[in-house]
């Protein structure tokens, strides 16, 4: 069998055309199965198939938010944004994350990060240098050393009251939780060491 386009002629052998024919089929068999599979079993029962069989994890973190999430993408989203814009941006993003949307976030804003992220990925001349909870990521000196980043400022400032703690707040809310146990804990201190002196003076 031959087909003409133009000036060029394709040969087709009747084996090969066989053969394509038998693919399709199969091709098409494979992904009515695959239809089928998904609209008659659960998402967790295959992912959890697909963790058993030792798929990469990062396919199935991907099929678990495709499945469970819509997800929206942001590439620094307050830049170039004034403080209350920066505000209403982060409510808008609130309510997303009610909605149940999953929100994958590019910037270079550590404060905005700190105040909204929950899990933090650093990347570091090309490379993940850090994947885990935002407290872990600002405690690590010689991470934000090594990615060009600094302390979120409530850190800071908390730092700067209390130093040489592991972890400190990265939200005004955290903040204010923090200051007051510190301020109850220095109190109670303070009551323990008057106590102490007048005991010492009798």
């Amino acid at each position: 069998m031959q087909l003409r386009f133009g000036s060029v002629y394709l040969c087709i052998t009747e084996s090969s055309l066989h053969r394509a024919v038998t693919l399709f089929f199969q091709a098409m068999g494979a992904v009515c199965c695959l239809y089928f599979l998904g609209s008659t079993t659960p998402m967790p029962q295959l992912i959890e198939a697909l963790r058993r069989c030792h798929a990469p994890e990062l396919v199935i973190e991907l099929m678990y938010l495709i499945y469970r999430y819509r997800f929206v993408l942001l590439d620094e989203p307050t830049s170039s944004l004034d403080p209350e814009n920066v505000a209403r941006l982060e409510e808008t993003l609130d309510r997303l994350t009610e909605e149940g949307i999953a929100l994958l976030v590019s910037t270079h804003d550590v404060d905005f990060a700190a105040r909204f992220a929950r899990r933090g990925l650093v990347f570091s001349h090309g490379k993940l240098a850090a994947d885990c909870e935002m407290e872990r990521i600002f405690s690590n000196q010689d991470l934000l050393r090594q990615s060009g980043l600094r302390k979120p400022w409530v850190w800071q400032a908390a730092e700067a009251i209390q130093p040489g703690l592991e972890h400190y707040p990265v939200t005004v809310p955290q903040f204010r939780q923090w200051a007051e146990r510190q301020n109850a804990y220095l109190f109670h201190e303070g009551r323990m060491k008057q106590d102490g002196t007048k005991e010492t003076d009798l």
